[in-house]
């Protein structure tokens, strides 16, 4: 029963981490700024929780690469769409069913990665 409880705290810490990397993504477009800002409290927070340095890290990086595949912050994402002449509301119409998938895709991996 010990290890389902603390199993448990590895995957609402996992999901948790995960939820919060996608609004500071937005509100910190900068992936070099963001992992400055944050690693030092999140990272040794993922050690208390049992889940392993690495993990957190690739948790950072899915949700900021999901965050920047929509966000009008990104210079990619509007460079690419002004030269394929796609309004950013249309690629908003096509890009959130993507999003959605990749995101209960990743969330999936990661909780199967933190129980192993």
């Amino acid at each position: 029963m010990y290890y389902r409880t603390q199993g448990s705290n590895k995957v609402v810490f996992t999901v948790a981490t995960y939820i919060f990397y996608l609004p500071m993504t937005f509100l910190i477009p900068s992936t070099s700024g963001l992992a400055a800002a944050t690693m030092g409290i999140i990272g040794p927070m993922g050690e208390f929780a049992g889940v392993a340095s690495d993990i957190v890290v690739s948790i950072y990086q899915a949700a900021a690469g999901l965050v920047n595949m929509l966000t009008p912050t990104s210079a990619v994402v509007i460079g690419a769409l002004q030269i394929a002449n796609v309004n950013i509301s249309t690629w908003w119409k096509w890009a959130w069913k993507l999003a959605l998938l990749l995101l209960l895709i990743s969330c999936s991996y990661f909780v199967i990665l933190t129980l192993i």
